[in-house]
């Protein structure tokens, strides 16, 4: 019995023949061979295990002409990849994040592809395990480049899950030469530029949120070969439009995790909230660069520069996409935009008067307020048309993506500040210009809406939801009646300390109650109550002593019993207070009966409000 196997699809080898990553929109293909093929009822089993849930699916594929079975993962990875926005359990837009962000459950999952086979045994059909073939593949969402390696090649540095990255077209020596005047040290390097908008809405003048994203596996599904294995941060330079440097700083990482990605945040804006810059070097930035380092600071990425692009006539527009590389890309249109509504309104009519309701006594009749044409619930849709700037021949190449994106969302600085909505792109063609045989285009753009925008978005502190209201103590008492031996002592925290000085059966006091401004407890309100002693009572031969609440006898009043006995044991009750005495608010306070006489502390809480 022989059973092999055969992967194709692979992006980067792993560092076994069964290991690598692969993108979810190629093809990833699995041919396996067997000498059993002949078998009654023979199948190839395909078992795919999801790295994030571990919910396993299985599929059963008969031999082809030559007895070999063929399974393209393809689809099912796709599927099986999540392409949210925000970052993993909670609301943060990942596109606004301010410190690097590993995920390994974002735009990329990990698969393990077990192999095996299965046929008739004795009319029952069997599943072969002892054959199985394991794979364990790294997918990241997309398809990639198909003429580069995002992880390198021993002749070049990785690169950013970025679609701005075209060095055949000569894009770095075209922006070079007739958008920014940028030092000969930097025009000597291979840069793969992109322009970024101001937003001016307000007197902060950043630039729009911006992420650049690499692969980042620990080395279990990539090769410790690949260049990619060397990132451990990037540096950012900071030049004036004078091309002076204004700041360099290094934004490192947190050691890798199997099978992930890594978002940096490189915006302008960014910085800012992350405090890597203060606002007015990011006021004063022209443009900058970013690259990948290593442990020694030294470049092992392609580096990118971003140049800022800033018309003072119109506000800008910032467009985000999910691009075919397994990262986010961005466009700011700072020309003319505009938004229009269309309705569709659905109407029927109704009949007028009171048929129902009509006799002789109020005869049948129409009112002139009456409404005969009705209006069902509208379906509103927005939509906004967006111009860009004059665009390159490779910034035509670079935006492509944007036209055939399953995840589309904008940031309008003007009419909704900095809140990233989900739009869908209205256009269904995207004709590429060529710069070298005609001249400059514009590019315009169609989006819609893809919500109302009616959500519940308040921040909390606007319209907070009032609390509880807070627990409020009782902390003035003053004797006004009683045995000799019970007397009011200093406070004890928040409450009434009764020292009892070898009291005997049938002791008591009466104590006025009073709070903070000279506040008396309001007879029939409720109040919260907590009685502690540190001595213990002889058994009441008679009677149990007992507490009154707003009453000054034994009758009336809400009353609580206490033996006075257990010690340690805290007294707690919710009890209104009584109405013999709205002048003085008595609590009065018995001993039980006994025999002989005892010595030690009452404590007694009156709170009102939100007690325990």
């Amino acid at each position: 019995m022989a059973y092999n196997t055969a992967i194709r699809g692979l992006t980067a080898q792993g560092n076994t023949e069964f290991r690598g990553i692969c993108y979810s929109n190629n093809d990833v293909s699995f041919t396996m061979t067997s000498t059993e093929f002949g078998n009654a009822g023979f199948k190839y089993i395909i078992k795919i295990i999801d790295g994030i849930t571990n919910d396993e699916y299985k599929f059963y594929i008969a031999p082809n002409s030559v007895g070999s079975g063929v399974f393209n993962a393809k689809t099912i990875f796709n599927q099986l990849i999540s392409t949210n926005i925000t970052i993993d359990n909670s609301d943060d837009i990942l596109l606004q994040i301010t410190e690097p962000v590993i995920v390994n459950n974002n735009l990329v999952n990990t698969f393990t592809i077990q192999l095996y086979e299965g046929y008739e045994v004795a009319g029952v059909f069997t599943e072969d395990i002892s054959v199985m073939v394991e794979y364990n593949l790294m997918c990241i969402y997309g398809k990639g480049k198909s003429n580069y390696l995002v992880v390198g090649t021993a002749n070049t540095n990785p690169i950013a899950l970025s679609q701005y990255y075209d060095n055949t077209l000569g894009f770095n020596k075209e922006t070079v030469a007739t958008r920014i005047n940028i030092p000969d040290s930097l025009q000597a390097e291979v840069i793969n530029w992109q322009r970024i908008s101001r937003s001016n809405v307000t007197e902060a003048k950043d630039s729009a949120y911006k992420i650049l994203s690499f692969v980042y596996d620990d080395g279990t599904y990539i090769n410790s070969n690949y260049p990619i294995n060397s990132l451990r941060g990037v540096t950012c330079v900071l030049y004036d439009a004078l091309n002076n440097v204004l700041q360099q700083f290094q934004i490192y990482l947190n050691i890798p995790i199997a099978g992930s990605l890594v978002h940096f945040p490189i915006g302008l804006k960014n910085f800012v909230d992350g405090s890597y810059i203060d606002q007015t070097t990011a006021n004063d930035t022209a443009y900058y660069t970013v690259c990948g380092i290593d442990i020694s600071n030294i470049t092992c990425t392609e580096k990118y520069g971003f140049y800022v692009d800033e018309d003072c006539k119109h506000n800008p527009v910032h467009v985000y996409w999910l691009n075919q590389m397994g990262g986010w890309d961005s466009y700011s249109f700072i020309k003319k935009n505009e938004r229009s509504i269309d309705v569709e309104k659905k109407r029927y009519k109704s009949y007028l008067g009171n048929y129902n309701t009509a006799d002789v006594n109020t005869p049948f009749d129409t009112k002139n307020y009456s409404r005969s044409i009705n209006e069902r619930e509208p379906i509103v849709k927005t939509f906004i048309n967006l111009t860009s700037d004059w665009l390159t021949e490779s910034e035509f190449k670079a935006m492509k993506d944007l036209f055939y994106s399953k995840s589309v969302w904008m940031v309008d600085d003007n009419v909704d500040g900095y809140n990233i909505l989900p739009v869908v792109v209205e256009d269904t063609n995207y004709l590429m210009k060529r710069e070298r045989n005609s001249r400059k285009y514009n590019q315009t753009l169609r989006l819609q809406l893809a919500n109302e925008y009616d959500t519940i978005n308040q921040l909390p502190a606007e319209y907070p939801i009032p609390s509880p209201a807070p627990c409020e103590y009782y902390n003035t008492f003053v004797k006004f009646g009683g045995s000799s031996t019970l007397v009011v002592g200093a406070n004890y925290g928040n409450a009434m300390n009764i020292e009892v000085n070898n009291a005997t059966m049938g002791r008591y006091i009466s104590v006025s109650v009073r709070g903070t401004g000279d506040i008396t407890p309001i007879p029939g309100q409720t109040y919260y109550v907590k009685i502690d002693y540190n001595f213990s009572c002889p058994a009441p031969i008679l009677r149990q002593g007992y507490i009154n609440f707003g009453n000054t006898t034994t009758g009336g009043g809400t009353q609580i019993m206490v033996d006075f006995t257990t010690p340690g044991t805290s007294i707690i009750q919710n009890l209104v207070w009584g109405t013999y005495s709205t002048t003085y608010n008595y609590i009065f306070l018995k001993m039980p009966d006994f025999y002989g006489s005892v010595a030690g502390n009452i404590y007694i809480e009156i709170g009102f409000g939100n007690c325990p």
